[in-house]
């Protein structure tokens, strides 16, 4: 087992290097292992690439749910993977292709990670940073994956419905005008937010 994690932190540049002293605990506590997955604004260009071209579990499972991950919306023409890992940042920057995509590579490196451990690692508790719950009810096998592909997709699209891109809408709570509001926000808010952005919501 010890070796099959240093292997794993080997073959993936993007996985911190491990200590003697964090694999000792990782053995310790296989069977109480803990899934938590990353949420929006966690994309970065080429995410994961390294995962795919070094994993054959992960290129399998993004592979055969690409076409479903990432056919909408159309305007997109995504046709292969290498398509994704490239985006440029105003692609990175909309939810509609990154939701997708960080929910994919979580689940492709949870895979591989299972793999290589010989299925060993199971999840006793699993959860989810915002859209990350998506991933943690896959995990836990409430969701198939093309049941949580089309769940994204529909808040995508509800999403893009109430806050157009561009714009900023605020939800006022607390007896706050929107004048205390954006002094509140001061510094916090990106300035000359452009329709290629993705949308911006502040609610309190």
């Amino acid at each position: 087992y010890r070796n099959q994690i240093k292997k794993v932190a080997r073959e993936m540049p993007f996985i911190p290097s491990l200590k003697e002293s964090e694999i000792d605990a990782m053995e310790r506590n296989l069977g109480n292992w803990a899934s938590v997955f990353a949420g929006a604004n966690s994309q970065f260009p080429g995410m994961g690439r390294d995962l795919y071209q070094q994993s054959a579990i992960a290129r399998n499972f993004f592979d055969r749910h690409f076409r479903m991950a990432f056919s909408w919306p159309s305007e997109l023409r995504l046709r292969t993977m290498e398509d994704v890992f490239a985006a440029p940042d105003a692609l990175l920057r909309r939810y509609e292709f990154a939701a997708p995509l960080i929910f994919m590579t979580s689940l492709a490196l949870l895979e591989h990670f299972k793999d290589r451990t010989n299925g060993r690692i199971e999840s006793k508790v699993t959860t989810g940073l915002s859209l990350g719950f998506f991933s943690a009810l896959v995990d836990a096998g409430v969701l198939t994956v093309e049941d949580a592909l089309r769940l994204i997709h529909k808040r995508t699209e509800l999403s893009r419905e109430v806050f157009p891109f561009g714009r900023v809408r605020f939800v006022l709570a607390n007896g706050l005008t929107e004048g205390e509001l954006n002094e509140v926000l001061k510094g916090f808010i990106p300035q000359n937010i452009g329709p290629e952005d993705s949308d911006v919501a502040i609610a309190i």
